[in-house]
């Protein structure tokens, strides 16, 4: 695998990102100009997979669906330069231009693995293409046609000075069947992973029947006891740091040798899951013999490890003490399998501070986040009550009550649906995770606040004093706001009374139905 431009597989740009072509509705045709200087092999290749991803910072994509997508792929006979690279689309593209994707494309949502690189996505090769770098640059062709679809976040690029950037776009913003571009950009390109085999010709490996392996019976591995989600994704974990989490390993093959290959970056340092099928068709997820990869017994060898798998489950308990994203995928010897081993699901477990700004954007409920409700943010909690906070986009479905457009920041925010039974006065708390209160520049508590509706009843901002209650009061909000204003902008002060703070959001609903609360973009500082 490469990036183009170049080196970017697990680290980001810097240099953000474009709503073109993919996180907007419009209609559009572009031109991805890339140096044939930028390609590690240089010598023939066959280009078997594509990939492109969120702008850095770990930034998810929802879920899409274009109903039009062609992709071509082509030797250039310009050079990407824009006093070079043609405005006709069509003679830029040399006589080898192959269509390698035509039709629907969908996927997501992609979750935001709170990495410094967002996820890889797939647009899916119908054929692969053969390129030789000594030929000439290369280009890669979309045509986004008939879709109000889009990704909701933006596509990852990269700037530089001219000359140095190694790729430029070209593209029209409002036709996908224009034949020429109105649009450019001197030295910014989409940033590409491309999957490819060396030599001409040289047949792609069939693509696995999933990205992720699934538990077989002689290598079972899941974390913390959540469920096997299937081959969608890892048996994901997310905690606060400091929580302790489990590791639980099983297999038939009692005695079999048996071994567990653990990648465990520096922290918050991304990695990426490899999606590689083998001969007796499982997936492998982990780069088994990358020099970062540790093994609980010794590592994979003939024999996979000295050790024996014992009768029963084993469980492992562990903690960090720092934000770190680990991942781990266990192998055990299978006579049975053309491979000699068996492999099982991918875990992956994310330990993360206490996030001094939250917006509610990628709560999942599957994503290990708390079993009593909401779903809330890490370490955040239900407090207590007659009735939950929930998820909102847009507006709420009672009229004339809850956000009269959209979130503050990004789509989602947390409010409180008092439609009946929820009315009146039932209480619905929701409590915070602790923050370190010693790297606070100001002691503040700011959110945006929604209260529009005739039957807004009391919203209470309360600080744990460290005892586990929450006694002092730092603000009250009561009925609708005066101004009508839609989304308001508070800010409280508060004195922690220890080395940590928490704050409980509780609020007691009026008279009937139209008393929908919302607030976005809690931030601590």
């Amino acid at each position: 695998m490469q990036t183009l431009p170049a080196g970017f597989l697990s680290a980001p740009t810097g240099a953000g990102g474009t709503a073109f072509p993919l996180g907007v509705s419009a209609d559009q045709k572009w031109q991805w100009h890339y140096s044939a200087s930028e390609f590690v092999a240089q010598g023939p290749i066959t280009i078997c997979g594509l990939s492109v991803r969120a702008a850095s910072g770990g930034g998810g994509v929802t879920a899409f669906d274009f109903p039009s997508l062609t992709v071509t792929m082509a030797t250039a006979i310009t050079t990407y330069g824009t006093g070079t690279h043609h405005a006709v689309f069509s003679s830029n593209l040399g006589s080898d231009a192959t269509v390698v994707h035509s039709g629907r494309w969908a996927g997501g949502p992609v979750a935001s693995p709170g990495a410094a690189t967002a996820p890889w996505v797939d647009i899916p090769l119908a054929q692969p293409f053969a390129y030789d770098p000594s030929a000439g640059d290369f280009v890669i062709q979309l045509e986004k046609c008939g879709t109000t679809a889009h990704w909701g976040a933006l596509l990852e690029g990269r700037a530089g000075t001219t000359g140095t950037n190694g790729g430029n776009r070209y593209g029209d913003l409002s036709n996908c069947a224009a034949t020429t571009s109105n649009f450019s950009n001197d030295e910014y390109v989409p940033l590409v992973r491309l999957t490819y085999q060396q030599g001409v010709g040289a047949p792609c490996a069939a693509p696995p029947p999933d990205q992720y392996q699934v538990n077989q019976p002689r290598s079972g591995l899941t974390l913390g006891g959540l469920p096997d989600p299937g081959p969608f994704a890892p048996i994901q974990s997310v905690q606060l740091v400091g929580q302790v989490q489990t590791l639980e390993l099983s297999s038939d093959g009692v005695g079999l040798p048996f071994d567990v290959a653990l990648r465990i970056p520096g922290a918050t340092q991304p990695y990426s899951f490899l999606g590689l099928q083998t001969a007796g068709g499982q997936v492998v997820n982990l780069n088994l013999l990358a020099a970062y990869t540790t093994y609980l017994n010794g590592g994979v060898s003939s024999n996979l490890a000295t050790s024996s798998f014992p009768p029963g489950p084993v469980s492992v308990s562990f903690s960090s003490t720092l934000p770190i994203i680990a991942a781990a995928q266990m192998a055990v010897a299978d006579p049975g399998n053309v491979d000699g081993l068996a492999l099982s699901h991918a875990c992956e477990y994310i330990a993360q501070a206490c996030a001094l700004t939250e917006d509610f954007e990628w709560l999942q409920p599957a994503a290990g986040l708390a079993s009593s409700g909401g779903p809330y943010p890490v370490g955040w909690a239900d407090g207590g009550g007659g009735a939950e906070w929930q998820v909102g986009v847009g507006t709420t479905t009672s009229p004339g009550t809850g956000p009269a457009c959209c979130a503050p920041s990004g789509v989602q925010y947390m409010y409180c649906e008092t439609s009946l039974p929820n009315n009146p006065g039932v209480v619905f708390a929701m409590d915070t995770c602790a923050y370190d209160v010693s790297v606070l520049s100001q002691s503040s508590l700011s959110f945006r606040l929604s209260r529009l509706g005739v039957d807004i009843g009391t919203l209470r901002v309360l600080m744990d004093d460290g005892s586990g209650t929450f006694p002092t009061l730092l603000g009250q909000f009561i009925g609708p706001d005066p101004t009508g204003t839609d989304w308001t902008l508070e800010s409280l002060s508060f004195v922690p009374a220890g080395v940590s703070a928490r704050f409980r959001f509780e609020y007691t609903s009026g008279l009937g139905f139209a008393g929908d609360l919302a607030i976005d973009r809690v931030t601590v500082q």
